[in-house]
């Protein structure tokens, strides 16, 4: 978890997409604490344009810096959360995934 430029607290995820139609794609993330299924993030849905992907494997597209506001953050630091992603890209195909891990302050995003 990151604290962010304006004070919210953010859980910085970034997604790889395998043979997107290029162009924008929409992203919808949401952060859910595994011991009781409650979502705990504010849920983020946003198109923004796909990247190259930073390992540079053909045919895969990216979307990196996702952060999902947590307003709570005693919710989930220390505990397992899983991030749900789904994205729909240029030409409509939906894919989606499901990250699992276990919450910690990383650096601030602001220095």
């Amino acid at each position: 978890m990151q604290r962010g430029c304006q004070g919210a607290q953010h859980i910085f995820t970034s997604v790889r997409i395998f043979q997107p139609t290029p162009g924008t794609a929409n992203v919808r993330v949401r952060v859910v604490r595994v011991s009781d299924g409650l979502e705990v993030s504010v849920p983020l849905d946003v198109t923004l344009p796909l990247e190259d992907d930073p390992q540079g494997q053909p045919g895969i597209g990216a979307i990196t810096g996702l952060t999902p506001v947590m307003e709570v953050p005693k919710e989930v630091l220390g505990k397992e959360v899983s991030v749900h992603v789904s994205v729909t890209d240029a030409g409509g195909a939906l894919g989606s995934g499901v990250m699992t891990g276990t919450v910690s302050w990383g650096p601030d995003s602001c220095g």
